[in-house]
């Protein structure tokens, strides 16, 4: 019978892509770590030395600036994993991750890793998926450019909308998950959701959708 850590493990490309053997050699070589709701499970003293995996749960990557002020980074919720792009040069972690709810973590070393790499198709998938989590972050980056915060939401949304492929977005995070990536707070993005209303460049119809009514002044708002 597979357990619930081996079913999580195959619902990820990468490690579907490893046979049975491969796949308990893994689970036998790695240790299952419990974290409760807002625990500290990384942070930016400590060198980066596994392959993480969400077996279950949600991981925010938070900087702090000097005074205080959270930047979230990234947002990673099973079955998800993070820690590639920094075990290869022995790098600290470039945040705090903490987590947002009961989680379980499968730390993979990179040992482990390394030696799975002689699967083509694993090594494959887990390039992709390095790729597109620097994608994500350059996203992150252009937006935190603009100095002015309605370009930035104006931005948030763009992008949202070319994600989405579509000219009626859902909002897949909170308006308070959303302020913490843009670099301010949620008071601040909800009233310029309303402001973009009121241009008749938005139209809100609830509290997770929004309909683009002018994809060019939005555009434009976002390049300001």
């Amino acid at each position: 019978m597979i357990n619930t850590t081996e079913k999580v493990l195959k619902s990820i490309k990468m490690f579907d892509a490893l046979d049975d053997f491969q796949i308990k050699y893994l689970l036998k070589k790695s240790k299952l770590i419990h974290i409760d709701k807002n625990e500290v499970i990384y942070n930016p003293e400590e060198i980066c030395n596994n392959f993480s995996v969400i077996i279950k749960g949600t991981i925010s990557v938070i900087k702090y600036t000097p005074t205080g002020k959270e930047q979230i980074l990234a947002y990673y919720q099973a079955p998800e994993c993070f820690g590639g792009v920094h075990i290869f040069n022995e790098e600290k972690y470039p945040a705090y991750f903490i987590s947002q709810e009961s989680s379980i973590i499968l730390e993979v070393s990179k040992e482990i890793i390394f030696e799975l790499f002689t699967n083509k198709n694993f090594l494959l998938f887990f390039l992709k998926d390095l790729s597109k989590k620097i994608v994500n972050l350059s996203d992150i980056i252009e937006v935190l450019a603009h100095t002015s915060i309605k370009s930035r939401v104006a931005g948030y949304i763009f992008k949202e909308m070319e994600k989405q492929k579509s000219n009626t977005i859902k909002l897949n995070k909170s308006k308070t998950f959303i302020a913490k990536e843009i670099g301010t707070v949620r008071e601040v993005v909800s009233r310029v959701f309303k402001s973009l209303e009121d241009q008749g460049i938005i139209k809100i119809e609830s509290n997770i959708k929004i309909k683009i009514l002018d994809i060019l002044a939005l555009e434009k708002e976002f390049l300001k």
